[in-house]
């Protein structure tokens, strides 16, 4: 009796080493096709303190590793430090543009002309995408922060 299960046990162990152990062939992927290129964005604000009717100047510039990334569309949102909309106090002028040549854009941001508090904490974020760099729309993100005073 003791023999019987020992030969379905050695049975079912073939079983499932013969059906897990399987190989396929390994096909390698064509390598005529488009490298994959890495790129970033450098975003400089020239005033990140702004008193009350005061600009200043935003300057982001897209780079890969071939170079500046010219037609890349560069979209600027302007949001309160917690994530909500700050249309209110200050805007961002133009809030769309594409990069030159050099890969670069430079837009203005305006100061709100009233604050109910002495400061104001904000977010500037640019929003960036280009095909081929950037594909099933995603954008790559610059944040950096300002703050409003009276």
């Amino acid at each position: 009796m003791k023999s019987k299960y020992y030969i379905i046990f050695i049975i079912v162990i073939g079983l499932v080493f013969s059906v897990s152990c399987k190989r396929s062939k390994f096909v390698a992927p064509d390598l005529t096709g488009p490298a994959v290129v890495d790129f970033y964005a450098t975003m400089n604000i020239s005033q990140t303190v702004l008193p009350l009717n005061t600009t200043a100047k935003i300057t982001v510039r897209v780079l890969s590793n071939h170079g500046p990334v010219e037609g890349a569309r560069v979209v600027f949102i302007l949001t309160s430090y917690d994530g909500s909309s700050f249309s209110k106090f200050g805007e961002i002028y133009p809030s769309s543009l594409v990069t030159n040549s050099n890969g670069t854009i430079t837009t203005t941001l305006y100061a709100p002309t009233n604050l109910f508090l002495g400061l104001y904490y904000a977010k500037v974020t640019a929003l960036i995408s280009k095909d081929p760099y950037i594909n099933n729309n995603r954008t790559l993100r610059v944040d950096a922060e300002v703050v409003f005073s009276k």
